[in-house]
């Protein structure tokens, strides 16, 4: 009679797939045939989804409205008539849907034919969850009541300048995630429980390992997408997928659920890379085409002239002085009461010479598409000193500065920073004993 398959029974595992995936820059994926990576994005999934429609969800790992060309005028919202077509399960917070203030994230949820995910953020002074979004998201797929928690990490909202850091609360992802998973077994009978993260690789392996009552991590936030299994506290396998970013590649992830034991028994992902010969969706690409034209007409306001050109060039500002890096430092300190100002090389983005002549909103959106707040801090000596340091002693981490000359060399395998003067505070030059960097900290 020959082997019979292990799964030719009554106990055939229930499949389930999930497609999986994180947003990239609408304008800045555009393929030399002149049709936008998004639509070919599109065309697959939809292909994939329609396919089994009742056993497939679709996940958004965050920061849909990430930094793109065309947020100067768009603010992120052509990502939300985009992700419309996208049939989107659940999606949850990220980083970047706050480049642009709370208020607008808020607009682009409302707008949204999906619902926005956060089970761990909270709002200090309401008590209650930040923008008030729910914290899971219940489904059912092929049978299977599915339950999804948006669980995010503290270390990228200390980063989101337009937070109030004093007005918000990040409950341990862990803590947060067992409580959500067993409130969505015990009270919503959910069989499968799915976390959805915005959190580094660490964090997500770390929630995968800690809470059992968890079968699923799919995450976000990295750059680079991957897959691997985990063993948890209760000893049996738990899985992480990332998704990546950008919309050359679609995760999509098998689910085999055993009914009998009812638990999750494998799970296997497979990249889906988008390319050339993917099928192109036509209701993304009106909506694209429509998007940049509009964008474009916007883009050619005139709003100064240059003199000289200005080197943007990432090889450039991050290693060495620039005219660039002094003007924007310029610009920055003219809008505070401060002796200096300091400028991180990497929120110029444009990596070219701008040209002298006309200086349009083009130039500034590719030179600064995201929005950096300005903060006016009183510190002493020393601390300015290790600020240099820190900038000059390490690859790609140099900075611009204003009102503020220094100095400084390789001696032997260290660094050798001397403040010569502070314009602002005097004419004269401030002599200052060298100080020496550790080679670690070169």
């Amino acid at each position: 009679m020959g082997n019979r398959s292990p799964f030719a029974n009554k106990s055939k595992p229930v499949r389930i797939r999930i497609l999986h995936f994180g947003l990239g820059d609408v304008n800045g994926e555009v393929e030399t045939l002149g049709v936008s990576a998004a639509a070919r994005f599109s065309g697959e999934l939809e292909g994939l989804r329609t396919n089994a429609p009742e056993s497939t969800l679709v996940t958004c790992a965050g920061s849909l409205l990430r930094p793109s060309t065309l947020n100067l005028t768009n603010k992120g919202s052509h990502m939300i008539d985009v992700s419309k077509k996208l049939h989107i399960d659940c999606c949850v917070i990220g980083n970047h849907d706050f480049d642009f203030g709370v208020d607008n994230l808020m607009d682009c949820v409302k707008q949204s034919n999906f619902p926005w995910l956060n089970g761990n953020f909270y709002d200090a002074n309401l008590m209650q969850l930040f923008g008030d979004l729910p914290p899971y998201h219940v489904t059912e797929k092929a049978g299977i009541k599915i339950g999804v928690i948006g669980l995010v990490e503290p270390e990228w909202i200390k980063t989101v300048s337009v937070i109030d850091q004093t007005e918000v609360i990040v409950e341990d992802f862990c803590a947060e995630g067992r409580r959500l998973a067993n409130e969505l077994r015990c009270v919503h009978r959910c069989q499968l429980v799915i976390a959805l993260t915005h959190m580094s690789w660490s964090n997500d392996l770390r929630l995968a390992h800690e809470v059992s009552e968890i079968d699923l991590v799919l995450g976000g936030y990295d750059q680079n997408d991957g897959f691997e299994a985990v063993t948890s506290t209760d000893g049996k396998k738990r899985w992480v997928v990332k998704s990546g970013y950008g919309f050359s590649r679609l995760h999509q992830i098998r689910l085999f659920w055993d009914s009998t034991k009812q638990q999750l028994v494998k799970v296997l992902d497979k990249v889906k890379h988008i390319d050339v010969s993917s099928k192109v969706d036509p209701g993304i690409t009106d909506i694209v085409e429509k998007t940049i034209t509009i964008f474009n007409e916007n883009l050619n306001c005139v709003i100064g002239k240059l003199e000289v050109p200005l080197d943007g060039r990432f090889a450039t500002i991050r290693t060495r002085e620039t005219n660039l890096g002094n003007f924007l430092a310029d610009v920055a300190l003219t809008g505070v009461d401060a002796d200096c100002a300091i400028l991180n090389s990497s929120v110029m983005r444009i990596d070219s010479i701008i040209p002298e002549g006309v200086f349009t909103l083009r130039h500034l959106n590719l030179l600064l598409p995201k929005l950096t707040r300005i903060f006016v801090l009183e510190v002493t000596g020393a601390d300015l000193f290790e600020v240099l340091e820190n900038a000059v002693s390490q690859v790609d981490v140099c900075m611009a500065v204003t009102s503020l000359l220094f100095m400084f060399t390789n001696v032997k395998s260290r660094c050798i920073i001397v403040i010569l003067a502070l314009a602002n505070i005097s004419h004269e030059l401030l002599l200052v004993t060298p100080l020496l960097l550790k080679p670690s900290q070169r």
